[in-house]
């Protein structure tokens, strides 16, 4: 490779002893809890899909959950597991050939052990990490050991690795990071085999997920940045890029009427509008190492996410005019930082987690360990106690919540849908309340894993994160209010309808034998609504989901109401948010 990617470090500030197996080491460590973690979430529908179990248009698209066809979504809504309030036109389907290929790679190589589904994805940890290493070593000499210990432990892998479905950011970010090494070699001897590693490897990246696009940013940022500016070493991954957005688009991928993903280029004001708050979030989450999975567990508090990232800018600015860094050291960190913070842009399409910041984390991770060697070299005691609290101390927590919360996810969904009840094979099944997204929307999935017949129809009429009250009206109506709360309004629900598509009353859903019409909102969301039962009311399996299983209960005669408290969720009792309920 050629000598300036290769730099060694001044004469006069030798580097420190190598170590190179210690970020190895690291990343094993944290990571081995996910040899017994259980499959979770969209676990659930990819093996119950690849195992014949469960119905699915394109067992080869995996990652297409809606293509945006009404046609297509309607018997969906109709029969379940969809809900009656999801948008007709919804679109979430992600172009991921790869990363579904590696999916039937685990079924057929490992069957239905998880603990190897998980040791597959350490490997492509472990390859990531690999690259971070040897890039931090040509760049960052000095903070090299630093940085990939702060990459191997940063809580935005953590995911990634833990949760099977969301391996695609390890697949895109171990060729994404490969590629960058194969391009700076390129670009500084501009052998050409080095430019063919590099697109090989970017193209991989981006078949891999949508992850890749913030990787591949740094080559731009490499160019925008950095004094010796060669634009024509843009071009070969610009035009990539443009082949694959053309692709992209020509093949029906992207994302249209959920607020929790958004279309930048279709919806470009919807994602404008939430871009900045939720930059500021993740860049407060990083900075601090609080977990930005905050945003979705304590919705109150967002505000305070987005004023820690408001602080943390500043903050940045003073820690980077005090480490007075020389000048090549400042060069590299200004385009690696400009770096990461192109790689976060695409993310903002989403609400803000953890998992987001893995294309962020290579650039930000390099700023920070060169941030932490300064502060350690110059004795700034106080940098040095908040750097390791925020990129040591702090991640490790979430190392642990997240097998913590899956395991609990496993244990409860598939309590609640095989506690005596065989799935409610072939039952037209009426879920009232479900206050826990996990059984009320992959509870089928995780029958159909056991081997039960499927419910004839699956109808989840609430999961509103409050109680409820069912009203009898007559012998075929009945109503169901919140209290204290709205439909639509919690970031699961928001996954099948954005609030950009608001409710009015009187409208009304049509669903295989029943009818739903909106009777009550508030600024779009149901409050209030009233249900047509089209077949006789012993034809239904009515439930509601009491925090351990769902209960069946009976509708109240005319004129009586049914009062379903609010459950607790399984992640929340997991992280102790909230009391377990009450045993039966």
């Amino acid at each position: 490779m050629a000598s300036k990617f290769s730099a060694q470090p001044p004469p006069h500030r030798p580097a420190r002893r190598n170590r190179p197996w210690l970020p190895f080491t690291l990343l094993l460590l944290v990571s081995a809890p996910a040899l017994v973690t259980p499959f979770c979430l969209d676990d659930w529908i990819h093996r119950a899909v690849l195992s014949g179990a469960f119905p699915y248009p394109d067992p080869w698209a995996l990652y297409t959950f809606a293509d945006g066809n009404p046609a297509h979504l309607a018997p969906h809504i109709a029969t379940g597991p969809l809900p009656w309030f999801t948008l007709p036109e919804l679109k979430i389907a992600f172009l991921r050939p790869l990363s579904t290929f590696f999916l039937h790679v685990d079924v057929w190589a490992f069957g239905d052990s998880a603990p190897l589904a998980h040791l597959h994805s350490i490997l492509w940890a472990l390859a990531m990490l690999a690259a971070a290493r040897r890039l931090y070593g040509a760049l960052l000499p000095h903070a090299a050991l630093l940085a990939s210990v702060l990459f191997a432990l940063d809580d935005s892998h953590a995911m990634a690795i833990f949760w099977v479905a969301n391996r695609n950011a390890l697949h895109a970010g171990a060729f994404g990071l490969w590629g960058l090494v194969a391009h700076l070699a390129w670009r500084e001897s501009r052998r050409a085999k080095y430019l063919v590693a590099a697109l090989v490897c970017f193209a991989l990246a981006l078949a891999s997920a949508e992850a890749a696009v913030g990787l591949l940013a740094y080559v731009f940022a490499r160019e925008l940045a950095a004094k010796d500016r060669r634009p024509w070493a843009m071009l070969p991954t610009a035009a990539l890029l443009g082949l694959y957005a053309v692709l992209y688009r020509a093949l029906g991928m992207g994302a249209y009427g959920s607020a929790s993903y958004v279309d930048p280029t279709r919806e470009p004001l919807a994602y404008l509008a939430e871009a900045p708050r939720r930059f500021c979030a993740l860049l407060g989450t990083w900075s601090t190492g609080i977990t930005a999975d905050g945003w979705l567990t304590f919705p109150d508090l967002r505000w305070a996410l987005v004023a820690l990232g408001v602080l943390a800018l500043p903050g940045w600015w003073w820690l980077w005019k005090k480490s007075a860094f020389d000048a090549k050291t400042n060069e590299t960190l200004r385009w690696l930082g400009l770096g990461a913070v192109l790689a976060v842009l695409p993310t903002l399409a989403t609400w803000p987690t953890d998992r987001l910041l893995l294309p962020a984390s290579f650039g930000a991770c390099a700023v920070a360990g060169a941030v932490l060697e300064r502060a350690w070299v110059a004795k700034r005691r106080l940098v040095v106690a908040w750097a390791s609290l925020a990129f040591l101390v702090l991640p490790l927590g979430t190392w642990v919540l997240v097998p913590t919360v899956f395991r609990a996810w496993d244990r409860g969904v598939t309590h609640a849908m095989t506690d005596g009840e065989r799935g409610f094979e072939h039952e037209r099944v009426v879920v009232l309340s479900a206050t826990d997204f996990a059984p009320a929307m992959y509870g089928t999935a995780v029958a159909a894993l056991h081997g039960f017949a499927l419910p004839t129809t699956w109808h989840v009429l609430s999961m509103a994160a409050s109680a409820v009250t069912v009203t009898r009206t007559d012998a075929t109506h009945f109503a169901l209010d919140v209290r204290g709360g709205r439909m639509v309004d919690t970031i699961f629900e928001e996954n099948f309808r954005g609030d950009r598509f608001p409710f009015a009353a009187n409208d009304a859903v049509a669903l295989d034998g029943l009818k739903v019409s909106v009777t009550r909102v508030d600024r779009g969301h149901p409050v209030a609504i009233a249900v047509e039962l089209q077949r006789p009311v012993a034809e239904f399996t009515f439930v509601w989901f009491d925090g351990t299983h769902f209960a069946r209960v009976a509708l109240p005669e005319p004129g009586q109401l049914l009062e379903l408290p609010r459950a607790p969720m399984f992640s929340e009792v997991a992280i102790g948010a909230r009391p377990p309920p009450k045993t039966r």
